[in-house]
C-alpha cells in the first residue's frame, strides 16, 4: 500500500476498515484467527464481484497489541490477501493508519510502499 502520498482516486472505489488482523488475539471470540481468515475471504469475494478500480483501508489493519506474528502461516495468508487485492486493483490499494497501526511492526512492513 502507498503511505503518506497525496492521491486522486478515479473510478470505482471500495473501502474497508477496522480489520484488526491478529494471529494471537483471543478476547471473547471463539476463534479470532479463523474470523480474520474468513474476513479476508469475504473481502476478496466482494472485490471479485464489484471489480473496483481502487481499494482503500480506513485504518486498524493490525490487531490489538500485535507486535510480531507468531503464526507464520497466518502471515502468509495476510501477504497473499494483500497481493491478490493489489493485483485485482492494478496496484491501486491505499490505507490510512488507525490507532492500532502505529508502533514497531516489522512483520507488517511489507504493507508500506509496495
Amino acid at each position: 500500500m502507498r503511505e503518506r502520498e497525496a492521491f486522486r482516486i478515479k473510478g470505482k472505489t471500495l473501502g474497508f476498515g477496522d480489520l484488526h488482523f491478529s494471529s494471537s488475539y483471543v478476547g471473547t471470540h471463539v476463534n479470532y484467527l479463523e474470523e480474520c481468515i474468513s474476513n479476508m475471504r469475504n473481502i476478496l469475494s466482494i472485490v471479485e464481484k464489484e471489480n473496483p478500480d481502487n481499494i482503500v483501508f480506513f485504518g486498524d489493519i493490525i490487531g490489538v497489541k500485535e507486535r510480531v506474528i507468531q503464526n507464520r502461516q497466518f502471515l502468509s495468508c495476510v501477504v497473499s490477501f494483500f497481493k491478490e487485492l493489489y493485483n485485482k486493483a492494478n496496484g491501486n490499494v491505499y490505507s490510512v493508519m488507525g490507532n492500532h497501526d502505529f508502533g514497531d511492526y516489522t512483520d507488517w512492513d511489507f504493507l508500506l510502499d509496495t
